[in-house]
């Protein structure tokens, strides 16, 4: 397998939300180092408008001890083998255009979607950015072991998703 250790994918992306205006974002329990880095870094970057939930004392004291500054922002106390091998589509004769090749894998519940997309990333070295879709506004999903570079793509993903879902006539509202 080849693996780029660029990440052009996640540039492209985050470049993709240039004009794009910041996501009123809700940021649960941003209190380790890459949470809250990542947090204000999507927030510099025009990605999210973050409204941080967690401990309120525990927030400020982390943003200090790494000199980042909070500013004006308010704190509020199995056929995934198939997808991602053509050569096991192929032993099942499976005929697929995108085996072996698929951008997005979707997952039937929380649990699977953690364990899937902590193999990919810890076994096979991917790249990674989550969202939740099927909710009204889009929802950030993110790990505590994730990179700041992958939680910046996962901001960056929810800001396109909205773009899409306001382009849909039937969702203008929303």
């Amino acid at each position: 397998m080849n693996f780029s250790p660029s990440r052009e994918k996640y540039d492209a992306l985050i470049a993709a939300c240039h004009d794009l205006p910041a996501l009123r974002t809700a940021v649960v329990h941003p209190c380790d180092d890459d949470a809250l880095t990542a947090a204000l870094q999507a927030a510099a970057a025009g990605l999210i408008d973050p409204l941080l939930v967690g401990p309120e004392q525990r927030i400020p004291g982390l943003a200090a001890s790494l000199g980042l500054s909070l500013g004006a922002m308010e704190v509020v106390d199995q056929p995934h083998s198939n997808a991602i091998s053509a050569t096991a589509a192929a032993a099942k004769h499976l005929n697929s255009a995108v085996a072996g090749d698929a951008d997005i894998l979707l997952v039937p519940n929380l649990e699977s979607g953690n364990m899937l997309a902590k193999e990919l990333t810890f076994l096979a070295g991917a790249d990674i950015a989550g969202i939740v879709l099927g909710v009204r506004v889009p929802v950030i999903l993110t790990s505590r072991a994730d990179s700041v570079r992958s939680r910046l793509a996962s901001c960056a993903e929810a800001a396109l998703y909205r773009k899409a879902r306001r382009l849909q006539p039937e969702n203008a509202n929303t």
